[in-house]
């Protein structure tokens, strides 16, 4: 509020509203006349998000009103994780021809999978493990960032090129373990029991907490109630790495997430966001939606160590055996 040459003798007075509270200082302050700047430190009674408001009244000497004026405050809740995707996200965008050639070789597969019956990793091999490379990489660059963030080894992704050996074979390996049992038993069960409020829940207290192995989110998994479900699952997804939270009164959470895609870490010059909202527990991030009719997805928030402890694939070997590629 701005007032001109107030009266001699008049006072300010700050009214809070609910959820508001002043830390020091008094509600009432003298203004001398002339030019006067006046403000107090208020700290929010309630836990953000939320909406709250306030008012600024002048009055006389004797306490009669001379002006007053109200505001709201909009409080989010911001969180995030040490991930920077200028720094921790690879250089190069994700396609599939990346490396020059859809599969790995056999050795990169052997390394990927041991153990298991020779005729099911036969199958396997030429089965599954050739359709997740069909498309892309999304899923390997996504889980390597994230590995090579909190690894203790050399050389930041964005540092790191599509010629370096080590590299290749990291995304190669790590995009292949979500066929491995550890990963589609931890994708399934959060498919069972979770969706976008969930994730966003997972995430929000890796982000408090870093007491949990870090997870990499995918987007426009099918739902479980699609007829389709079993051929979708394996053509379709996405996967992004989160590293930032807003939380909105409204019941909107904006999670900020390295998208492979985007190789400056970027899309249109702004950080890729995925929309969720809790109250309806959906979710939107580019062409994907809970709410399309026409191709029903949801997210699951996977941790990395799914990833970089399943070594068996007996799951995929059987699938593949029966034709599910």
């Amino acid at each position: 509020m701005r007032v001109v040459d107030p009266p001699s003798g008049s006072s300010v007075e700050l009214e809070l509203g609910t959820g508001l509270r002043l830390s020091e200082g008094e509600v009432s302050r003298a203004v001398d006349g002339g030019a006067n700047s006046l403000g107090w430190c208020v700290e929010l009674r309630a836990a953000a998000p939320g909406r709250f408001r306030y008012s600024v009244n002048l009055r006389s000497r004797e306490g009669q009103p001379i002006a007053s004026e109200g505001r709201d405050v909009t409080a989010v809740a911001c969180g995030r994780i040490e991930f920077d995707p200028a720094e921790d996200g690879f250089a190069f965008d994700n396609r599939a021809d990346l490396f020059g050639r859809a599969r790995p070789p056999q050795r990169i597969f052997d390394r990927t999978f041991n153990g298991g019956p020779s005729l099911l990793r036969s199958r396997l091999f030429a089965g599954l493990y050739e359709s997740v490379f069909q498309t892309g990489l999304c899923t390997g660059m996504a889980r390597a960032a994230s590995w090579l963030a909190t690894a203790d080894i050399a050389g930041r992704a964005v540092d790191r090129t599509t010629d370096d050996d080590e590299t290749r074979e990291i995304i190669q390996l790590l995009h292949g373990r979500q066929l491995s049992d550890k990963a589609l038993l931890s994708s399934a069960y959060a498919l069972l029991t979770g969706g976008p409020r969930k994730v966003f829940r997972k995430f929000r207290e890796q982000a408090l907490t870093a007491a949990r192995s870090p997870i990499a989110i995918d987007v426009g998994v099918p739902k479980l109630t699609r007829s389709d479900f079993l051929r979708a699952v394996v053509r379709q997804g996405h996967t992004v790495v989160p590293y930032a939270y807003r939380l909105l009164p409204e019941g909107i959470a904006r999670i900020h997430v390295y998208d492979p895609v985007y190789a400056s870490g970027r899309r249109d010059g702004e950080a890729p966001v995925i929309e969720i909202d809790l109250g309806r527990n959906s979710y939107v991030y580019r062409k994907w939606s809970s709410e399309n009719p026409a191709d029903r997805t949801t997210i699951l928030g996977v941790p990395l160590s799914a990833y970089a402890g399943g070594r068996t694939a007996y799951i995929a070997g059987i699938a593949s055996l029966l034709g599910l590629s």
